[in-house]
């Protein structure tokens, strides 16, 4: 059975959706650097172990140790001065998976699990990526966005417009307001007709990649996608991409570790 490390900063609902629902593995193993974060009582809750590390104990290179004899489970168990590397090989962890984890992992970790650390992003990459890119950050740029790119869009047909209007007067003054008149009225209500028939203003999603040395720019396991609507806030945008994630994010870390166990048997 493949050993799972979760690595969370916050209230842990992605991290508590995975220890309940993937298959392939088992969660034997919660890790946050955030002490006061909600995720520690989900991990108390349903009987997994957790250590609390610093930012120190992440960026420190491991040495392998020899005792791996797995800790008991108690709510947060402090490991000391001991580094992350450490305490995951004395957990035997095999896949590392990063849910809403807002630290970025150092290299020797890359190295020690090649191709076997998993991140989710609340949005489509490579557009909605990069260092700050987090949680509602992301949904309020996809909503500044999409309002942009629906203003810019209102813009050019305002101007398209007046650029026939214009065009049509140099041929006759009387006409040429007729036609003005006639094509604004006809651009205003086909404007209203589609707002009212299909509020979709764009979309946005999930994303689940691979983790390298740069933010956000591993290799692209998985994305699902969701409409934004005219009239979707930050909350409500959240609301949808979460549903992604709690749907999509079991399913394909069950479906990466049967890929795993295909690969180390040929």
């Amino acid at each position: 059975m493949t050993r799972i490390a979760i690595f969370a900063s916050g209230s842990g609902s992605n991290a508590e959706n995975l220890i309940r629902n993937v298959t392939e593995g088992r969660v034997v193993l919660l890790l946050c650097n955030n002490p006061k974060a909600p995720v520690l009582e989900r991990a108390r809750r349903l009987g997994v172990p957790a250590v609390v590390f610093t930012a120190a104990q992440l960026e420190q290179k491991g040495m392998a140790t020899q005792n791996n004899a797995h800790k008991p489970n108690i709510e947060v168990a402090k490991e000391g001065e001991k580094n992350v590397l450490d305490i995951l090989r004395d957990y035997e962890i095999d896949l590392i998976l990063l849910a809403g984890f807002l630290w970025k992992i150092p290299q020797h970790l890359l190295e020690a699990f090649p191709s076997r650390i998993l991140n989710i992003h609340p949005a489509l990459l490579p557009r909605y990526g990069g260092k700050g890119m987090y949680g509602n950050k992301v949904h309020e740029a996809v909503l500044k966005d999409m309002a942009t790119e629906s203003s810019n869009a209102a813009t050019e047909s305002s101007n398209a417009a007046k650029a026939s209007s214009v065009r049509a007067m140099k041929s006759s003054f009387l006409t040429a307001k007729a036609s003005s008149a006639t094509a604004m009225e006809s651009s205003n209500t086909a404007t209203e007709s589609r707002n009212a028939a299909d509020p979709v203003v764009g979309i946005s999603g999930i994303t689940i990649h691979l983790i390298d040395q740069y933010y956000d720019k591993g290799e692209i396991l998985f994305q699902a996608t969701c409409p934004v609507l005219q009239t979707d806030t930050v909350e409500t945008l959240a609301q949808k991409v979460h549903a992604l994630e709690y749907k999509h994010f079991p399913q394909i870390t069950d479906q990466y570790i049967t890929t795993l166990h295909k690969q180390h048997t040929k």
